[in-house]
């Protein structure tokens, strides 16, 4: 519901185990609750790189319990962390810490951008969807599991939002008889 109250916690583990339209949500009744980004980021950076590491251990071992255990991941996060490892490689992965450094300094005034937009491209990009990178019209809805564009649907047709707003724009007033 609308009402729902959300942690920081709750978005990292829904991002982790591939729920997007989930994450999305958690995060868009976090902001209306007033969290603040830079919270968000840190629950996200904490996993991402728990995760970074385990992958890196895994290289060396077989074992996924024992490298969760080696990199001591609480055994809350495992199970998000166990659904996202065949998903991420390491090198998405730390494109994705990038991303989170790049929203915090958004999110700080260092940086020029939305941190919102940033934050809600890296959840979707966590949880293995790619948001339109630069749809105009800010859309939380526009998820885009089709598009390899990138671009806004004014212009292409990248997110459904666009596209019906596109839609919606482009019909004629009826004509008089």
């Amino acid at each position: 519901t609308d009402s729902a109250r959300y942690d920081v916690f709750e978005l990292a583990t829904a991002a982790f185990a591939g729920e997007a339209a989930r994450a999305l949500r958690i995060l868009a009744g976090l902001r209306a609750e007033g969290q603040e980004p830079p919270l968000l980021l840190w629950a996200l950076l904490s996993d991402l790189r728990a995760l970074s590491r385990v992958a890196l251990r895994l290289t060396r071992t077989r074992s996924i319990d024992e490298a969760l255990r080696a990199e001591r991941v609480w055994a809350s996060r495992q199970p998000a962390l166990r659904v996202a490892l065949p998903r991420l490689s390491r090198p998405t992965i730390d494109a994705l810490i990038v991303a989170a450094g790049q929203a915090d300094r958004m999110a700080k005034g260092a940086l020029a951008g939305d941190p919102w937009l940033a934050l809600e491209a890296l959840v979707a990009r966590i949880a293995g969807v790619r948001l339109a990178a630069s749809c105009r019209s800010g859309s939380s809805a526009a998820l885009s599991t089709r598009s390899t564009s990138g671009i806004c649907a004014r212009r292409s047709r990248c997110c459904r939002r666009c596209v019906s707003r596109r839609s919606v724009s482009s019909r004629q007033e009826p004509r008089p008889s």
